[in-house]
C-alpha cells in the first residue's frame, strides 16, 4: 500500500489507490502517511505512548487520563457510554486494534438543537511541532476527522482513512506548534451510529523555541536586570 504526504487543503480520505505529493497545508502543517518518512522530517520523538503501562481498563469519558507527555479526554456527551477508554487485554473491542492495549475511541456528530455530539481531545503538556499515531477502523461509520489546534485556535484538519493500523502524522512549519488535537465525527448521521476506532503507538515532538525568540528573551532579561541594577544604584 502506498501512503504519501497529503495536503491539509486537499482534505481527501486516504485509500490504497491515493497518490499525492507534499503540499504545504493551510496553517503550515504537512501530513504524512508513512511513519518512517514522518520520523525523518519530525526528528526524534520526545514523548511516546503505547498504553502498555495500563493494567486495567481506564475510561476517559468523565475525566482526563494522563499519558506520556499528554492527556486524553472525551468532550461533549456520550449518550451510550460507549468506548472512550484505555482498552486493556483482554480487549472489549478487539477488531479495531492490533491486539494489544490501545485507546478505544468513539466520536459522534452533533445534531441540530438537541445534541452536542462526542469528541475526544489529546492535549499536549508542551507545544508540539509534530504528532503521529496508528489507527484501526476510523472510517467505517461517520468517518473521523482530526483537527489541529494551536494557541490561536484551529490551524488545520484532515480526514482519517480506514487502514488497519494506518499511520497519520503531521509536522508544523518552523515557528508553529499545536497545543492539542481533536478527534471528531466528519459526517452527520442521525442516531447513535457515530465512529469507533482504535488508537495506538502515538509519538510526538515538542516544539523548540526559535533562535530568534531565544535571543529576544535573553535581550529582554538583560535589559530588565540592567534596569533593576540602575534603580538600586540610583534610589
Amino acid at each position: 500500500m502506498l501512503r504519501t504526504k497529503r495536503s491539509l487543503s486537499a482534505r481527501v480520505m486516504t485509500s490504497a489507490f491515493c497518490l499525492s505529493v507534499a503540499h504545504p497545508a493551510f496553517g503550515g502543517a504537512v501530513f504524512y502517511f508513512d511513519r518512517a518518512e514522518w520520523q525523518s522530517v519530525a526528528g526524534p520523538a520526545t514523548f511516546v505512548e503505547d498504553f502498555s503501562s495500563f493494567g486495567s481498563d481506564t475510561p476517559f469519558r468523565n475525566a482526563a487520563v494522563a499519558l506520556h507527555g499528554m492527556t486524553i479526554q472525551q468532550e461533549g456527551i456520550n449518550r451510550i457510554d460507549f468506548r472512550n477508554l484505555i482498552d486493556v487485554v483482554p480487549l472489549a473491542v478487539a477488531p479495531d486494534s492490533n491486539g494489544t492495549n490501545n485507546a478505544s475511541v468513539y466520536v459522534d456528530h452533533p445534531e441540530p438543537r438537541s445534541y452536542p455530539g462526542t469528541q475526544v481531545r489529546i492535549s499536549f503538556e508542551k507545544p508540539t511541532k509534530a504528532f503521529g499515531f496508528e489507527a484501526w477502523g476510523a472510517a467505517t461509520g461517520e468517518v473521523t476527522a482530526l483537527d489541529l489546534v494551536g494557541e490561536s485556535g484551529l490551524v488545520g484538519s484532515v480526514i482519517l482513512g480506514n487502514d488497519a493500523g494506518g499511520f497519520t502524522g503531521y509536522v508544523m512549519s518552523p515557528g508553529m506548534a499545536t497545543t492539542s488535537v481533536l478527534f471528531r465525527s466528519a459526517n452527520f448521521d442521525l442516531g447513535t451510529s457515530g465512529e469507533g476506532f482504535g488508537l495506538d503507538n502515538i509519538a510526538g515532538v515538542a516544539a523548540v523555541p526559535e533562535p530568534g525568540a531565544l535571543t529576544l528573551a535573553c535581550l529582554s532579561l538583560s535589559i530588565l536586570m540592567g534596569c533593576r541594577r540602575y534603580r538600586s544604584c540610583n534610589p
